[in-house]
């Protein structure tokens, strides 16, 4: 199997396609993290938080890998190469920040892992939006 990876709008769909079900698997996730609230059970909201982490950690590598999405997109071609970096780099810090993240179940922890989880939320709401339209152009 021969994979374009010349940044054609053709294989960039492609690309997206492989990756549609996994991308609306996560903005599910990302909508119940917005969801949260002081009346969510805080049980639910950590173990929604820890659940992601695997799954976002195997979806950026999908992205990333040769002949993935960013590939496709022009990982090397000028202009695109500093928009695509800038997303790789949202992939490391999002890990970061879930790896650091001090959450718990224990009642006085619950307002700020809330927090946390709209937080995190943004910052996928808002890498999604930048790759969708990076993808788009």
């Amino acid at each position: 199997m021969s994979v374009k990876t010349n940044g054609s709008v053709e294989s960039v769909r492609e690309a997206a396609a492989e990756l549609k079900e996994e991308h609306q698997m996560l903005a599910t996730m990302v909508q119940k993290l917005k969801e949260t609230s002081e009346t969510s059970p805080i049980e639910q909201v950590v173990e929604l938080l820890q659940a992601l982490f695997p799954r976002l950690e195997a979806h950026f590598a999908k992205e990333e890998r040769p002949g993935g999405l960013y590939d496709r997109m022009g990982a090397t071609a000028h202009p695109k190469s500093d928009a695509l970096q800038a997303l790789v780099d949202d992939h490391y810090r999002i890990l970061s920040s879930i790896r650091s993240a001090k959450i718990g179940t224990e009642q006085n922890q619950k307002a700020e892992t809330i927090a946390y989880a709209h937080t995190l939320a943004e910052w996928l709401k808002d890498h999604e939006q930048r790759e969708h339209a990076l993808a788009a152009s």
